[in-house]
């Protein structure tokens, strides 16, 4: 499975949008360090912090794992971006999936107080 890169773009300005993009791994190798940190602090029982929080990639695994729950298992195989494949039969569900991830992220750094609130 892998994202269009019309739909990657869109997640990407989508966590702009929100004000996260600081919070988003400069490389792979960031992005490594924070999900084993991500990991060590749910063992924990810690809240996230910028150390451990990455919004665009953790959005990603929603929209993902939103598409598995939605088609199965069958839908990891391949190439397929999992937007693009759910508005063929469900046109704006792949919007929601956008928004609703994004705006989850937004929910978590607001709720952790890794960003500023209202």
């Amino acid at each position: 499975m892998k994202f269009c890169s019309t739909h990657w773009d869109a997640l990407r300005e989508n966590i702009k949008a929100r004000g996260l993009w600081d919070f988003v791994s400069k490389d792979g190798a960031e992005a490594g360090r924070k999900m084993v940190a991500k990991q060590e602090a749910n063992d924990k029982g810690e809240p996230p912090t910028a150390a451990s929080f990455d919004p665009l990639l953790l959005a990603h695994m929603n929209i993902v794992s939103a598409y598995i729950e939605d088609v199965g298992i069958n839908g990891m195989v391949g190439d397929k971006c999992p937007i693009c494949e759910v508005e063929k039969s469900r046109a704006g569900l792949g919007k929601e999936w956008l928004d609703g991830s994004c705006d989850d992220m937004l929910r978590i750094a607001k709720h952790f107080k890794l960003i500023a609130t209202d």
